[in-house]
């Protein structure tokens, strides 16, 4: 009686506000080019060609945006490879998202699709056209309408990696009579640590239906790529091979400037180096570029790349950045000297490189601190930090090569989350 409640009032409220904040919502979308080449796919007009109709063995697995679903990717190439003969429909809210889902996962998929908005019509129309056996929701993007149409035709929903960051936790506690009848609707939980586990109990996930599994993103396949390709790849960015790189990964507005202001002083004390920086919004790289242009040493964007003779590279392209950071001397972590929560380090780690990161690793409260404690990571608070301590590592090649071993014991010491959440996620398919 409880859910049928919520479900009345919910729809009811969502209508509401959406009729009222429609004169809004529509410039909004008319002048957001995210907006628009979302919305009618997430509203349910996209096409479902490659979706099996009928299908008895859908595995329906989503990912909010570019952090859930490459977090997601090891666990998904472990489904397919436990499940050949199953059919895997991957889905994600945002265009990122989509477009990460699509280069690192569409050999592995049957289809990718956008998740609809929680409009009642759109996510009934979703869920009978890929008839799930199970669903798989990666991290986060919890909303009512899915979870309790779900638990209504008796489908078992999974929530996998599950964490809450102290800012989530504190919004859910506000909210937790109402979340305590949606998590009932989840069949199994498997989160990262004791800590998230009591986190979840707090705010009304049932004891009984969580298990901890650890950390799947540390279960990410290491991107295996030959001294011949590293070569290759150098020669093509104009990079010798004793020059020493310095990949700014994921970086958010505020950011670049701090980064390229401390590497002008870097440049002066070790001249036989180069910035890359791969903002997270790649669509930024030109108005970077543009901003630094009249500076006294040269920059690029990589796809318009004319000058191998430049000092800093602005990378306007997805999925290249692990590449990146196989040829880095060291690798800054973005979204960390600014409040974004930071990005992941084991991205970097996975190939042995020393980490600087900013104070904000909100997002990544567990993996940073590991990686501060085994001394494979550096916090650097402002310009002046961020100066000295790249300047010592480029300065100190037997620090850099401990640093990286330490970032590559963190990273492969930790896995075996992926295996442990199949185990738990096979009971529930078998």
């Amino acid at each position: 009686m409880p859910e049928k409640i919520l479900f009345i009032l919910y729809n009811l409220l969502q209508w509401l506000l959406l009729v009222c904040s429609l004169p809004f919502i529509i410039p909004v979308i008319l002048t957001s080019e995210k907006r628009r080449a979302t919305v009618l796919q997430r509203l349910g007009f996209q096409s479902f060609q490659a979706v099996k109709q009928n299908a008895m063995n859908t595995i329906w697995i989503h990912a909010l945006s570019v952090g859930e679903v490459n977090s997601a990717v090891p666990l998904v190439k472990k489904i397919r490879s436990t499940y050949p003969k199953h059919i895997i429909i991957m889905t994600a809210s945002t265009q990122t998202g989509y477009a990460t889902a699509l280069n690192a996962l569409e050999q592995d998929t049957n289809a990718i699709l956008y998740f609809p908005y929680d409009i009642l019509w759109a996510v009934l129309k979703m869920i009978k056209i890929i008839n799930p056996i199970i669903f798989i929701l990666v991290e986060s993007d919890i909303w009512p309408n899915i979870l309790m149409e779900l638990n209504r035709r008796h489908v078992p929903t999974v929530l996998v990696n599950g964490r809450l960051s102290p800012d989530s936790f504190r919004g859910y506690r506000k909210a937790s009579i109402f979340l305590k009848i949606i998590f009932r609707c989840f069949s199994l939980a498997c989160v990262q640590s004791h800590e998230e586990a009591e986190r979840f109990i707090t705010i009304g996930m049932p004891d009984k239906k969580i298990q901890i599994v650890g950390n799947i993103k540390f279960d990410r396949l290491v991107h295996v790529i030959s001294d011949q390709k590293l070569s290759q790849l150098r020669h093509s960015l104009g990079i010798s091979d004793t020059t020493q790189i310095i990949i700014a990964g994921s970086t958010h507005p505020g950011e670049e400037d701090l980064i390229i202001q401390a590497f002008k002083q870097i440049i002066q004390i070790v001249p036989d180096c180069k910035l890359i920086i791969a903002p997270r919004d790649p669509k930024r790289a030109k108005e970077i570029a543009c901003q630094y242009q009249k500076d006294q040493f040269g920059i690029e964007c990589f796809s318009t790349q004319t000058n191998k003779d430049y000092s800093v590279l602005i990378i306007d392209k997805m999925g290249i950045l692990n590449d990146l950071y196989a040829i880095s001397t060291l690798a800054f972590v973005g979204g960390s000297l600014v409040s974004c929560g930071g990005h992941n380090p084991l991205e970097p780690a996975s190939f042995g490189k020393p980490i600087l990161f900013g104070p904000d690793m909100s997002d990544f409260p567990q993996i940073s601190d590991m990686l501060l404690t085994e001394k494979a990571a550096i916090r650097v608070t402002s310009i002046e930090d961020l100066y000295e301590n790249i300047k010592h590592l480029l300065l100190h090649k037997t620090m850099q090569k401990n640093m990286g071993q330490n970032a590559f014991s963190v990273f492969n010491k930790n896995q075996g989350a992926v295996d442990r959440t199949i185990q738990h996620i096979s009971r529930l398919l078998n």
